[in-house]
């Protein structure tokens, strides 16, 4: 839905907020339709309907207060070879490239969450890293970075938290993606149990975990 409203404001598209909802609400009931397993609803919200419901607060306050900016690119995919890593490639997808006003970009991750996130949590994101680390390897060294949180309670919020990365961040990135690859290259594969990894993996048994 995001993404839509976006859309339209770059094609300079009157925003008609009946119209994005029908569009999203038709691309989820074509998704839960194909769905090739069944869908598991959280309590929150235990059906399509509730989901859908969810969808529009979420979008009727993205509306309301989102920004409107200059937007450059929505849902752009970038691969670049890592040149201290021979034989591997990094690849990200920006959910949102825009103007910072000042003459230089800004990269928008859009997250929904159940509450609020610290600044902690922003700062310490491996995503918006790999994003920095991508634009400086395709030229764009020194872009902003920032998220944009919409919180999913029954009022939503809207927040938006800047965050920078520095070459130390981008070292220690590589360095991880480094770990796992010669993890990975050794047939080395740590368990990480989650409710969101564990609830369709077939192998959770294995692990010992129930359900």
């Amino acid at each position: 839905g995001v993404q839509l409203i976006h859309s339209r404001r770059k094609l300079g598209l009157e925003l008609l907020p009946d119209e994005i909802q029908q569009s999203v609400a038709s691309f989820l009931r074509s998704q839960v339709k194909h769905a090739p397993a069944p869908i598991h609803y959280p309590t929150t919200h235990d059906s399509l309907e509730a989901t859908l419901a969810r969808g529009h607060r979420l979008s009727e306050t993205y509306l309301a207060q989102g920004p409107n900016v200059e937007l450059l690119a929505t849902e752009l995919e970038i691969t670049r070879p890592l040149p201290t890593l021979p034989g591997l490639e990094l690849t990200g997808v920006m959910d949102r490239i825009e103007s910072d006003g000042q003459g230089g970009l800004r990269v928008v991750e859009l997250k929904t969450a159940s509450k609020r996130l610290s600044q902690a949590e922003v700062d310490a994101s491996d995503q918006v890293t790999i994003y920095a680390l991508l634009l400086r390897l395709d030229g764009y060294a020194g872009a902003r970075l920032r998220y944009e949180v919409l919180t999913k309670a029954k009022r939503p919020q809207f927040m938006q938290m800047d965050t920078v990365r520095t070459a130390v961040d981008e070292t220690r990135l590589i360095e991880r993606l480094d770990q796992v690859h010669r993890a990975v290259d050794s047939g080395v594969f740590p368990r990480v149990v989650g409710p969101q990894t564990c609830r369709t993996c077939p192998y959770r048994r294995r692990c010992g975990v129930s359900g």
